[in-house]
């Protein structure tokens, strides 16, 4: 009976912790969408100064809400140095 008490503990606890990491995951994506809709507000020269396009941001922020545009944006930025850096190799 004991040994069924603790892992009934235990299985509360895993579902309590798994709660807990989506409500943050969700807290920082919208954190983030938050903040990536205030590069709205750069004008064109800011945004390419900091590897990105307005079309990344207006892009990145029609994703759905539960995903973090944040993510969008450095992919595309990484994205876009690699290939800068391919094409000066003449590659």
């Amino acid at each position: 009976m004991h040994t069924q008490t603790i892992r009934s503990v235990e299985t509360s606890a895993t579902a309590a912790n798994r709660v807990l990491r989506t409500m943050a995951r969700l807290w920082r994506a919208w954190r983030n969408r938050r903040d990536v809709a205030k590069l709205l507000n750069l004008d064109d020269y800011m945004l390419r100064d900091i590897g990105l396009t307005r079309g990344d941001v207006t892009g990145a922020l029609s994703s759905p809400r539960n995903h973090d545009p944040s993510e969008i944006l450095i992919g595309k930025r990484n994205e876009r140095l690699r290939n800068r850096a391919i094409s000066r190799l003449g590659f």
